[in-house]
């Protein structure tokens, strides 16, 4: 049988963990939880979309002046200016017309300005994004999604699709986008060469623009009128929408889940307490009786256990707090995150550890009160 003091750096050890476990989870929580509101400020509060009326779409002009981006990228606080129009074509397809089994995919074409890569934060998977050098050329990338879908060649073969029968090759795939996820299940062209070709199958016209930080709301104010000068009731504008309750959802929802996770760390500490001390009870049963029979009083017995553990729940609280503080600097350290714990965490875990060694001592307390001093001899 384990000796008391074998039981007793056992008990702090659990108790560290549980403590421990308590403090790295609540703390890589709000850890977590920063990074999500970094993240919605950053991308969420940044982007501002100005869109052409139907009416400025179905109209003989041009949805937006020619100079609309160059306007706009004057504007204070704005960082990309991107402009895209929706075209749905009669046919798209990866085999020449007449063929037999071409077949025919109803995806979308986005004619693109080339700052819109760095306007959806586009990434590569091969090949190459089109430039200003190549906006009046046939050529497209293609989106991951409907790439495979289409079964393409690889793109250093230079593969060909059929737009509305008008050849065009594709010099890159994209992997990924930061922001809108559109272009992956859809193919871009150059907004030139598409302005040529395609203008009469336009269905959309939108304009995207990236702010810093808290320049969205000033921003979005001015884009309707530096957009269009002459009618900026042509164009309607959407503001960022406001973070703050997808955030807080997103956040509570992640608390929630890991607090739960918490408390059952802490309360798997409390049951190895409370099994160290019952264990000690039945070990020590023969110096209980002998405190009785020198006229120890069961209240006396049980406030004994009760301290012992409450003083090693204190001892595994101050460790497991050490200890859970440490795995969240690390952990940040890996992510490359701010380590954020709230001051009060530091302050209460030691005392939690106070009060679970308190709480689990209890029972075992009061079933030491109760030992038979002559049943406790016996055990001699």
């Amino acid at each position: 049988m384990l000796q008391p003091s074998s039981r007793s750096v056992l008990t702090i050890i659990g108790t560290a963990l549980g403590i421990g476990g308590f403090v790295a989870i609540l703390g890589v929580t709000e850890t977590a939880n920063g990074q999500i509101t970094k993240a919605f400020t950053e991308l969420s509060s940044t982007v501002v979309i100005a869109h052409a009326t139907e009416e400025a779409v179905a109209s003989p002009d041009e949805p937006f002046p020619a100079d609309a981006r160059t306007r706009v990228s004057r504007i204070s606080g704005v960082t990309t200016v991107a402009e895209w129009r929706r075209i749905l074509p009669r046919t798209i397809s990866a085999l020449p017309p007449g063929s037999r089994d071409a077949p025919s995919s109803d995806s979308s074409i986005l004619a693109v300005s080339p700052e819109y890569w760095d306007y959806v934060g586009g990434q590569l998977g091969e090949g190459r994004f089109f430039d200003e050098a190549l906006s009046e050329y046939p050529v497209a990338v293609v989106g991951r999604e409907l790439a495979r879908s289409m079964s393409l060649a690889p793109v250093e073969t230079s593969p060909t699709i059929y737009i509305n029968r008008v050849p065009v090759t594709v010099i890159g795939i994209a992997a990924d986008t930061r922001g809108d996820s559109a272009l992956l299940s859809s193919i871009a062209i150059p907004h030139e060469f598409a302005i040529q070709n395609f203008a009469s199958d336009v269905t959309a016209a939108a304009l995207g623009v990236n702010t810093r930080v808290g320049a969205s709301t000033v921003v979005s104010e001015q884009l309707a009128l530096a957009i269009n000068p002459q009618h900026p009731d042509r164009v309607r504008v959407v503001p960022p929408p406001k973070p703050s309750l997808a955030r807080n959802q997103v956040a509570v929802s992640v608390q929630t889940l890991l607090f739960s996770l918490a408390c059952i760390t802490l309360l798997v500490g409390a049951v190895g307490i409370t099994n160290s001390a019952l264990i000690g009870v039945l070990s020590r049963a023969p110096e209980i009786g002998l405190r009785r029979a020198l006229g120890a009083m069961p209240r006396h017995i049980a406030l004994q256990f009760v301290l012992e553990s409450a003083i090693r729940g204190l001892l595994g609280g101050a460790i497991g707090t050490a200890v859970g503080v440490l795995t969240v600097v690390v952990i940040a350290a890996i992510q490359q995150w701010t380590p954020v714990l709230h001051p009060l965490t530091l302050v209460l875990a030691p005392i939690a550890g106070l009060g679970i060694g308190c709480l689990a001592g209890a029972y075992p307390a009061w079933k030491a009160a109760r030992l038979d001093p002559l049943a406790a001899f016996r055990t001699l």
